[in-house]
This record gives C-alpha cells, structure tokens and sequence, in this order.
C-alpha cells in the first residue's frame, strides 16, 4: 500500500502506569554517579521487568521511576488488569531487594492518549501524551511509600479482577473537579467468567442451534470421547454457552475438569496445566494423584511423576533427582504425570473436560494439553475448546476437531436480551433497534451499551426514554473498545489502513470510491476487502447494481475512526472528497450528503457551502424538513467561515431567505423568525436593499406565529411598501399575502381579504416572480387556504366552498406533503363552519396524521385545536380535553402562542361540560384579557362568547350572560363573522324570552334568522 495511506500516530485507548522511587534524591545526593546508578538499577530492573512480563512496554524513563503503557502498539483488552497485575509485581520485586531505602508510588489510569513512534538513528521509541499521561503522574504523586493508585476508569475495566479500596476523591494540580481515585488491594484471583457471573447474567437467548450440537455430541460420548470447538470473535459469547452447558451435564451426573486460560498467567510456565490438575484434584484426591502411575505400560521415569506433580502444585519436588534431571525429561515427566492422573480422574464416569480461552495459553501447556486430548481414545470424555478467532495459536488450528463457529445473535434474540437489560414496551422499540444496529447483535456488545445507556441516564428510573438524550449517547463502552481494539491491531498494516481509511468514508464503502483514493490496483484492493470480510470487519452488499461493503457493526468503525489523529482524518476527508468529485461528476446531486460531509470534515469551506446547500435541498424536496433545515444550518455556518466580503454577506442572507420554508414546515418558529432578523440586519450594513426586503418579508411571516398581530402587521406592511418601492415583483407577492394572513389572524377580515385577493391575483398572471425555495402553486395553495378561511369565518359559504377546492387542486399539483396539509386543512375548516362535523372531523384526523407522518410542525397544532373545538361542539368533553391539552403542547413546542390561546379558550368549554364551571369561566376570562392585550380580535370574541354561553347554562348569571352575548353579538358583527353574531344573538334571544323580555328576544330572533337566511342563501347558491 502506498504509504501516504498508512496510519503515522494513533488516538488509543491504554493503561498508564507510572512509578516513582519515593525520596531518591535523598538516596544518592552524596554518592559519586556510579554509586547512584549502581544503588537506583536494581529497582529500574525491577520495574522493567514487571512490565515487560506483563505485556506492557517502557514509553519514559528517568532516574528514579518510569512511565509504562499497556495496550500499545498493539491494542489489549485486559490492558487495565495487566498494568495493575505488572503494579503489583514491581512492588513485589523491590521489595523483595531487601534495600529499606527503596520505596515506591504507583499511579495506574486508562484514558485515550496521542501515541506515536520515535524513530533515532539506531532505537525507536514509543510515546504517549495527552491528559491522561498528565494524571497519572498526578495520581503517582498523589500515593504513599509502597501504595498504588488507580483512577476510576482504570477500576471499572478490573471490576471483578482486582479488588481496590474507595479512597476519598483527590484535588490534583491541574485538575478543576476533585478527581474519583482507588487504592489497589490484590487480584482478586477470580477467572474472567467467575468475576463476570457474580454481577449477574442476563437472560441466555438465542443459541438453540448451538446447544443442540453440544447436546448431541454428548449423547455420542461412550468407551471413546469427542472434541468440540467453540469458537469466535471476543463478546460473541462463548463462556455463556458452555457453562450453561457445564450445568446442564452436571444435574446428568457427569463430572468436570476445567481450566481457563489467562492474559494474566500466560507469562507463567504451565498455569494452564496447574489449574487443570488442581480441578482434576477435587475429583481424585491429593494422595491418589501422586501415587503409583495408573497406565498399565509407564514410560521408564515414572519414578519422577511425584516430584513433577508436586513442582507443577508449587510444592517442594523432594527428590533430588529433579533438580539435577535435564529440562527435556523434566518436561517430558511433567506432561506425562498430569496425561496419566487425568486418565485415572475420568477412567469411571463421563466427564467434560473443558479448557476455555485457550489464545491465552501459555507455550509450555501446549505439548500436554496435545497429550491430554488423545484420551478420548478410550475414555469417556467429551472435551470441549473455546478460543477466539483472531488470535488462534497455530497448534489449535491443526487439531483435527469439530469447530462450531458463534455468530451474533439474530435480530429476535438480540430484542429478546435487551428486553431482558432494559425492559418491555412500545417505546423502547426505537432505541432497541439503534443499540442492535450499533453493536451488530453481538452479546457483549449489547450488556455493555446496554449498561452505559442506565449508567449515563439516556434510560431513566422506570426504564423511561430521557428525550433530551442523542443516540450519540451509544457511544462505545471501554469494555468493549479495548476488545475491538485489539481485533484492528492484529490486522496486517495494509489491512489496518484499509480498515481505517473506509472507517472515514462512512457505513458504507465502494470499492470504486477506495480504489480512487488509494491508488491500489483492483486486484489488489479487493484481496484486502476480502481479507476484512473473512475477518468479519466487513459485510458484503448490493447496492442497486453494485457491490459495496458495509461495517459488521457500528462499533467497529467507530473504534477504527477514533483510532486516527485529527490532522490525518482531515488529510483522509479532503482526499475522499476529491475521489467522490471525480468518481460523481455530472451527478453530484446523488451523493450530495457525503460531499458535504467530507468537506465539512476537511474544513472545506466553500465547498460545505455549495453541498451543504445542495443536500438541503434534495432534503426539502423530499419533505425531509429537519435534514433540510440541519443541511441549511451547516452551510450558513460554513459561509460564515470565510473571509469577511459583501459578497459572503450577500450569499448568508440569499441562504436565510431560502432556509425560511424548512423552518417554518418544521414548525422552528424562533429560528424562521431569527433568520429573517439576522438578513435583515447584514442587509442594512451592506445596503442591499432587495435582501433587507426578502429579509423583512421573512421576519413578518414568522411573526403570524411569533409575536403579536400589531408586530406582525407593521412589518408586513413595512415589507409590501418597501417591494413596491422596489418594483420588485419577486417578494411583493409574498409580502401581499403575508400582509392578509396578519390581518386575518388579528381579526380584521375586511383589511385581510383584498390583500390575499391581490396575491393571488400576482401569483395566477406572473408564476415566474415567486421567491427562491417555492413556486407559485405552492403559494396559491396557502392564498386560497386563507381565503376559504377567511370566508367561512364571515359566512360567505359558496367563496369558502370554491377556494378551498381551489387550494385542493394546486395542492395536488404539486404533492407535496406541506400543500396537502394546507389543503386539507382549508376543507376541514370549511365543513366545520357549515355545520357538518362529521365530515369536518373525518378531514382533519387525516391531516393531523399527514402532518404528523412528514413532519409537517407548523400546522399539527392549529389542526389539533379545530379538532378539539369540534369534539367540544358534539358534547364529547374527555376526547376534547385530551386533544386540546395536545394542541397546547404542539402550540409551546414551536413557540406558536397564538394557538396556545385559542386552545385555551376552547379548553374553557371543555371543563364547563365536565361540571366545572368555574374553571371555564376563569379560563375564558383569562384568553380575554390576553388575547385583548395582544391583539387578537377573533379569539377575544371566542372567549367572549365561551364565558356567554357557560353562564347562561346558569339562572343566577342570567344578566351577565346577557350582558356577554350583547358584547360578543356586537363585536362579531364589528369583525364581520356572521356565523358567530347569529350563534350570539340566537343564544342571546332563548335567555331573553326566559327572562320575561319577550319583545326584546322577538327582536334578537328576528336579527339572528336573518344572518342564518343569508348564510343559508349563500349556501344555496
């Protein structure tokens, strides 16, 4: 692979140990220099030889002390356990130097440092920096003669392990908040399985297949044995299904020998062979094992068993022959002694023999494990192997044994166990889906998120979804980094690079878009991708007529992407960038999104503006109004970043003003208002006017949602004045009709209706002269939507009836989800001031849904407010009460206070028809005053006439539900909305006539039968 491909230094995730000789300087202040080197090396040695024997590697050293990393260069998961084990150690070791000047502080932390190699002319060294070298020494300093330190991300990683004291929060220099810290008891001796299982199991899902082929095998055993393997990458399971099977045989009567591999004891000469003879111990006893051989044909040096045996248990051998026989026969003694006692322990009942982890075996147990498995020749053992596949050692791969090779779980099993870690229900769905794809079903990997997801509170108390969470929250748990880690770091270097490279790409990589920025030829790179598909980094896909590749699962690429240091990510994007730029000529639009992403990553500026835009506005089309609005929101802040010109300032503003309708579908409201405000104000420092036009008219429409109806009015008409000073017929009519909406939504019909009737009129004759974002059947759309309104509310029928068709017709022009909704709108609102609410009921439930399925914000609680007003109207009060409360919710949610109010006021008759009264009548009087205050006229006679109608239901408050009904009639036939003046005055005669003053009510019935007869005269025709 072409170098400029390959990786320099890396972001990793280690352990850190640092050690320091506690007061050295005293030590050898008065001695010449080889008398203090010759006083300070034992203890060096000491040191170097605790971590070089647990795996970790010497990064600095000083006089007196060293820093050490483990889980470098190649990544470890028991990196935490190793450094705290090689702490341990060297505390031993100096100790056991009998100097009682020689004491020692330990610091041990696991964090993600910058590590990197340094090359001299004749050594290389490998450093780490970053804050966690910072702490650790910090921690180092911290820490007593002979104590050791460890930091809380250290202990997590070595829960079960090792076991610590909590020691009191610690304030270390540099350090803001006291830092969390532990004190280092001892291992605690337990096996990886032992420490895992005293925690607790979740539930054992999904290995049906599996356990049926251990069940068989089983079965199969009789005067001979059978070997089986499990076998598959770290987390995917292995220890779970052989212990439950381990139980499953024990309750048959069979017996077991097991022994487990170590990262721990692979340093140690035969620890596998020890424990395997220890648990054979618990079945034949100590005095039987050391006795005479039990084969009937021993080798000539049985007499040597005894001795091996004991030298293997760490007892005195006591024989004076073993310490002067050579190492071979020593050996040979050795493996034979523990091959004969095994064969006596499982000569009488079936036995499992189970040896677990064996990648961690250590090199002398190999020949005698070998030895051990030829038993099955004659005995009744079924032996069962686990080893994971991508550190095999190469004797295991040519056992000529059955090998069951675990997968991740399916989907159904993966939601059967996260069922089981997070709890049931309908909403957790979501997330359960997120954490299988994040972890691709692998057991491991799902406890763990699982766990980090309850740790960090995404899943409250209750098993509840915290809203305000981000599935960025999934994260990648350290458990689990340092299991994927170490996978990436035993890959070939041309693999690791490829791995990495495709890591920033993305979650799916075309060999095409690699080859272009690798160079490689076909061949070659397809050998790689192959290599990582085996591995099972990779998954191979058809996209369309193409072969892709994908990520095994989310972590995996996440692990490889964190391991690269950010100036090389941001070498990696700009090339990928330029590879996707030519591999995507003449179609850009395709793959607009991972343009933009590229060259946001590569702090390409313009060209984030350009594919920034151009995603938000494949987004838009699509009705994907939230990535629009995130697209649009990335290239405002990439405009931003250059260089200060008119010329920028002109292009921020020109992608304001075409952000505005994602805003407003989205139901941001704040933010449509903002954008307007914001081009406004650079339009006015560069003296644009056209833009300080486009910029007002944005900020007046936001304000019919926004601010009160006196803002909304003054800005609309400064907006109209200043197009039509311009000439400028491309905003004129959108600040025309925005002009009529803030007129209507204040009340003032009469003012609102010539203004849409002239929009519309500009809309129909000149299409071409719309703004940018929209066109003119769009803008038709809402026109007549406003005009049907606007004609129901003042009983024009047969208008309101013809321009919400016409609102129909233009919407299904266009398709577009937001049309629709408009449209749909307007008819429902049209049959609901007709009377007809079923039919008004039927409409906006189905624009509720529409709107709710595309995101559609800006409508869902005006829409949700009608259908609450109509359950009110047909006497079903709990259903009302429950939709109206939903439409305030939806009303805050996207800062629409106009809506909130009328719910309000609708809410009002809600409780009066739930029996209380009082409460209606204090929140119809409340919208009163507020909607008084603000402006709007309309709502204002709602709550008027709420509060008229809930006190004539009652005969004490006859007179001022009179009084009400007269101001309500008065102000609606003011406003023009005949409907409701004859709704008042009907109501107004009926209490009248109760009341005694019949000639009063004859007069009243008289005015309301007239407004019905021409409203039902208009309906006619």
């Amino acid at each position: 692979m072409d170098p400029r491909n390959r990786i320099a230094g890396e972001r990793k995730y280690l352990t850190v140990l640092c050690v320091d000789l506690q007061r050295s300087t005293d030590l050898i202040s008065e001695l010449d220099p080889e008398a203090a080197i010759s006083r300070l090396e034992p203890a060096l040695n000491a040191m170097r030889g605790a971590v070089r024997r647990n795996r970790g590697i010497v990064s600095k050293e000083g006089g007196d002390g060293l820093i050490a990393l483990f889980g470098a260069p190649h990544a470890d998961d028991n990196h935490a356990v190793m450094a705290c084990q090689a702490a341990a150690e060297l505390v031993r070791r100096i100790g056991q130097l009998n100097d009682p000047g020689l004491h020692v502080r330990v610091g041990v932390h696991s964090g993600f440092v910058v590590a990197h190699m340094i090359e001299a002319d004749l050594s290389s060294i490998y450093e780490a920096g970053g804050a966690a070298v910072h702490l650790v020494k910090r921690l180092e300093g911290a820490a007593q003669a002979g104590q050791i330190i460890v930091s809380e991300s250290c202990q997590t990683l070595c829960a079960g392990l090792v076991n610590f004291r909590p020691l009191p929060p610690k304030r270390l220099e540099g350090f803001s908040a006291p830092v969390p810290c532990y004190e280092f008891v001892e291992l605690s001796g337990l096996t990886r399985w032992r420490a895992r299982s005293t925690t607790g199991l979740s539930a054992f899902v999904g290995r049906a297949e599996e356990t049926a082929l251990l069940e068989k095998a089983a079965l199969e055993v009789g005067k001979s044995g059978k070997i089986l393997a499990l076998v598959g990458t770290a987390g995917i399971g292995k220890s779970r299904i052989v212990h439950e099977f381990e139980a499953t045989l024990r309750q048959k009567d069979w017996q077991v020998l097991e022994a487990e591999g170590s990262p721990l004891d692979q340093a140690a000469p035969y620890s596998l062979l020890k424990k395997l003879l220890q648990s054979a111990l618990q079945i034949v006893g100590l005095d039987e094992l050391t006795g005479h051989p039990g084969l009937a044909e021993a080798p000539g040096h049985t007499d040597l068993w005894p001795a091996a045996l004991r030298t293997l248990l760490d007892q005195p051998p006591d024989d004076p022959r073993w310490n002067e026989a050579e190492p071979l026969l020593r050996r040979r003694a050795i493996n034979e002694a523990v091959r004969d006692r095994i064969g006596k322990a499982i000569s009488t009942r079936p036995t499992l023999l189970l040896l677990e982890d064996l990648h961690w075996i250590d090199g002398q147990s190999e020949t005698a494990i070998e030895a051990i498995l030829s038993l099955i020749a004659d005995h009744p053992l079924l032996v069962l192997l686990t080893w994971r596949t991508e550190n095999a050692p190469e004797w295991l791969t040519k056992l000529e044994v059955r090998k069951v090779w675990l997968r991740s779980l399916d989907k159904s099993a993966g939601k059967e166990l996260l069922d089981d870690l997070i709890g049931t229900g309908d909403h957790l769905d979501e997330i359960k889906a997120h954490v299988l794809q994040h972890t691709g079903q692998v057991p491991l990997f799902v406890e763990e998120v699982a766990r980090q997801l309850l740790d960090r509170g995404v899943l409250k108390q209750g098993r509840q979804i915290d809203a305000k969470s981000t599935w960025e929250s999934l994260g990648i748990p350290p458990t689990v980094q340092g299991v994927i880690a170490s996978r990436i770091d035993r890959l070939s270097r041309d693999d690791k690079s490829l791995l990495q490279l495709a890591a920033v790409v993305g979650p799916r990589v075309s060999p095409q878009l690699l080859a272009a920025v690798t160079g490689m030829p076909a061949p070659q790179l397809q050998s790689h991708l192959w290599s990582l598909e085996i591995l099972d980094f990779f998954v191979e896909s058809r996209w369309l007529a193409s072969v892709e590749y994908e990520f095994s699962h989310d972590l995996v690429r996440e692990v490889a992407y964190d391991s690269i240091l950010r100036p090389q990510r941001e070498d990696l994007h700009r090339r990928i960038l330029a590879g996707l730029e030519r591999n995507s000529a003449g179609r850009a639009e395709e793959v607009a999104e991972a343009l933009c992403h590229h060259a946001l990553k590569a702090d390409d500026w313009v060209k984030v503006d350009r594919y920034g835009e151009m995603a938000a506005r494949k987004a838009f089309a699509r009705s994907a109004f939230r990535d629009a609005t995130e697209y649009f929101q990335v290239a405002m802040d990439a405009v931003d970043r250059l260089p200060h010109s008119v010329a920028r300032e002109q292009r921020a503003i020109d992608l304001r003003a075409e952000s505005r309708l994602a805003y407003a579908s989205l139901g941001q409201i704040e933010q449509w208002f903002a954008i307007g405000r914001d081009g406004e104000a650079r339009a006015e420092k560069i003296g644009d006017e056209g833009r300080r036009l486009a910029s007002i008219t944005i900020r007046a429409a936001a304000l019919n949602f926004y601010g009160t109806p006196f803002e909304a009015m003054s800005a609309g008409e400064e907006a109209v004045a200043l197009a039509a000073r311009l000439n400028n017929r491309t905003w004129l009519g959108l600040a025309e009709y925005g002009l009529g909406q803030s007129y209507f939504i204040a009340g003032k019909y009469a003012e609102a209706d010539p203004w849409l009737t002239q929009a519309i009129t500009r809309f129909s004759d000149n299409p071409q002269d719309v703004p940018p974002g929209t066109t003119a059947s769009s803008l038709l759309v809402l026109c007549h939507m406003m005009k049907a309104i606007l004609s129901a509310y003042t009983g024009e029928h047969d208008e309101a009836v013809r321009n919400a068709q016409r609102a129909r017709d233009f919407a299904h022009q266009s398709n577009r989800p937001y049309d629709l909704v408009a449209a749909g709108y307007a008819r429902g609102m049209v049959y609901r001031e007709r009377g007809d609410l079923d039919r008004a009921e039927e409409i906006l439930a189905d624009v509720a849904r529409l709107a709710r399925e595309n995101e559609v914000r800006l409508f869902l609680p005006i829409v949700l407010c009608m259908l609450g007003s109509i359950y009110v109207q047909s006497g079903r009060a709990t259903r009302a009460e429950s939709i109206l409360l939903e439409a305030k919710q939806e009303a805050q949610s996207v800062g629409n206070q106009t809506i909130m109010v009328l719910a309000s006021v609708y809410l009002a008759s809600t409780y009066a028809q739930l029996g209380d009264r009082l409460r209606g009548i204090e929140i119809a009087r409340s919208c009163q005053a507020g909607a008084k205050q603000k402006g709007h006229q309309s709502i204002e006679l709602q709550a008027l006439l709420a509060e008229a109608m809930i006190l004539s239901e009652d005969d004490s408050s006859a007179d001022r539900a009179i009084a009400q009904l007269e101001r309500a009639a008065g102000m609606a036939a003011q406003l023009g909305m005949r409907p409701l003046s004859g709704i008042a005055k009907g109501v107004l005669a009926r209490l009248l006539a109760v009341n005694g003053r019949t000639s009063e009510a004859q007069d009243e019935l008289n005015q309301a039968n007239r407004a019905v007869c021409k409203i039902e005269n208009d309906r006619a025709t």
